[in-house]
């Protein structure tokens, strides 16, 4: 019989990819929660903490989905549209300007006089560093409220949100809101290149390598640790996000407080927290997938592939984990990556289950195409160890 008639019959070829066996943290792992959870029991307000390793996996969480008033962190935000707009040629950080008016001073916290201009690379500089609230102002007034909500939420950061200045009707709060999960995934998208371009994201982490205010999480580092965060203060509210360069890696760590009694348990929390990340291992998100049993697949129509999912990783998994698949051609291009999904169930480390995942094919014109089934924590990591198949698609 012909090789494609066998291929035909078969319907599908699937060849597992070789992987290493499933790196499992130490017992520091362990000490991690163990150490920020006994910093946290010991904060006088609520408190919103993440650790993240942005390359490898998950790391701590504590109450990150909690929507917070987001103070200076919408800077962030701003950040990241005035780039988007840079890269359109919309603007030029450069040749472009803008000029502080009697209106961007309202909300006090200012170190540029009225009637300055600046640049808006210059602007930008200070909005982050010294977290300049007239230049903030003066940078969303020329980006536009909305473009920089629409650009966090394309994202998927869902609870940042600019409420202050845009129309009462049209607020969600009555004020502007972030949450712990949305800054861990901004943060880890820096530091993967992911957030507009790699090139985009590299020159963001420079501006806030450069923070001049570095009370909370650079205070709990040795000196010189490379850090690059934003703080964000109102009335009984301290906030610090950013990234830590570790002996493990990069580190995301987010410290959101409020109803705090006094800002010195503020800077020992965000102290605690950026040391314990620093110094401790992290637990690591791993996953095995076995070669699936597929249903004939045809381009643009719906299949099945039963597999077993393993948790692979040194922690339960709950709530936000799934499989979910991408494809690629045969020459190893995504034609479509961020695919169908299937929810997994709650799993020990070392568990599995039997899933069938229930997708729809991309259209396409070739025969052969490429389907990856790979474990994803949602909005935060990729467990990094698909199982791919080569598949014939049935005419």
């Amino acid at each position: 019989m012909p090789l494609r008639s066998l291929l035909l019959a078969a319907v599908i070829l699937a060849l597992t990819v070789g992987r290493a066996a499933p790196a499992f943290a130490t017992d520091g792992a362990a000490s991690l929660r163990q150490a920020i959870d006994l910093a946290i029991a010991s904060f006088n307000g609520s408190a919103s903490v993440a650790v993240l390793d942005p390359l490898h996996g998950v790391g701590y969480e504590h109450d990150v989905a909690r929507i917070v008033p987001a103070a200076s962190l919408y800077k962030l935000a701003v950040l990241v549209e005035v780039y988007r707009q840079a890269n359109a040629g919309q603007l030029s950080l450069d040749g472009s300007t803008v000029t502080i008016e009697d209106d961007d001073l309202v909300d006090g916290g200012t170190v540029t006089d009225d009637g300055t201009t600046l640049s808006v690379r210059e602007a930008l500089e200070r909005m982050i560093t010294m977290s300049d609230n007239a230049c903030a102002r003066a940078l969303l007034r020329t980006v536009g409220t909305h473009t920089v909500n629409a650009t966090a939420l394309a994202l998927g950061l869902t609870d940042t949100r600019i409420n202050t200045t845009l129309p009462a009707e049209e607020r969600s709060a009555d004020y502007n809101t972030t949450s712990a999960r949305d800054m861990q995934r901004l943060f880890s998208g820096l530091v993967k290149g992911t957030i507009l371009d790699a090139a985009s994201s590299t020159a963001m982490l420079a501006v806030l390598g450069r923070q001049q205010v570095n009370d909370r999480i650079p205070s709990g580092l040795p000196d010189g640790t490379p850090v690059a965060h934003k703080t964000g203060n109102l009335d009984g509210i301290a906030h610090d996000v950013g990234v830590v360069t570790t002996p493990f890696g990069p580190r995301v760590v987010v410290v959101l407080t409020q109803d705090y009694v006094d800002y010195a348990d503020v800077v020992a929390l965000a102290a605690a927290v950026a040391h314990d990340a620093f110094s401790l291992p992290i637990e690591r998100f791993a996953a095995d997938v076995s070669s699936p049993l597929l249903s004939a697949v045809t381009s643009g129509r719906p299949f099945t592939a039963t597999v077993r999912v393993t948790n692979d990783s040194t922690f339960q998994w709950t709530g936000t984990y799934d499989l979910a698949s991408h494809w690629r051609n045969t020459a190893g291009t995504y034609v479509r990556w961020d695919g169908d999904r299937a929810t997994l169930p709650a799993l020990k480390p070392g568990e599995s289950v039997q899933v069938i995942f229930r997708g729809t094919a991309p259209n396409t014109t070739e025969p052969i195409g490429v389907l990856e089934l790979d474990v994803v924590h949602e909005g935060v990591a990729w467990a990094g160890t698909p199982v791919r198949a080569i598949v014939l698609f049935a005419k």
